[in-house]
């Protein structure tokens, strides 16, 4: 099952990379309940349990991956190859999930874009042509 949701809020991948952090993710998601570790390797907790966390450095941004999760949840957040936005895209390997699960994945998507709307707002390496850019977002789910 799939989750996208993107922002036009503009990000280069160095700044994705330098700012998106397993030890700040709370202040990215408000659905992160806590998170503790530094680097690329901590721990979570989230609506649906506590996981260990792995975070790596791609070609346009991040991923993060729950190895010890059952639905082998894992999200990246890139920036658009033009630079005309922010990407996330959140997988697991189950076709078929319960309301419930899908209810706290659709709000754990919508709180990172959220989370990236006002994190890169303001960030002036962020702004990439007018000023005064404003911040649009869509949001789809795949099942």
């Amino acid at each position: 099952m799939e989750f996208f949701a993107k922002t036009v809020c503009r990000a280069n991948p160095q700044l994705i990379q330098h700012r998106v952090r397993i030890e700040n993710l709370m202040s990215w998601c408000a659905t992160i309940e806590a998170a503790s570790g530094r680097g690329e390797r901590g721990e979570l907790l989230l609506p649906w349990g506590r996981f260990r966390v792995r975070r790596e450095v791609i070609q346009s941004g991040v991923r993060f991956s729950l190895p010890g999760c059952p639905n082998a949840t894992q999200w990246t957040i890139t920036a658009d190859q033009h630079l005309s936005g922010v990407r996330l895209h959140c997988t697991l390997n189950r076709t078929k999930i319960t309301p419930d699960l899908r209810s706290q994945l659709e709000a754990f998507v919508a709180e990172w874009l959220a989370g990236l709307e006002s994190g890169l707002q303001g960030s002036p390496i962020v702004r990439v042509g007018c000023e005064d850019a404003v911040c649009l977002s869509s949001f789809s789910g795949m099942g």
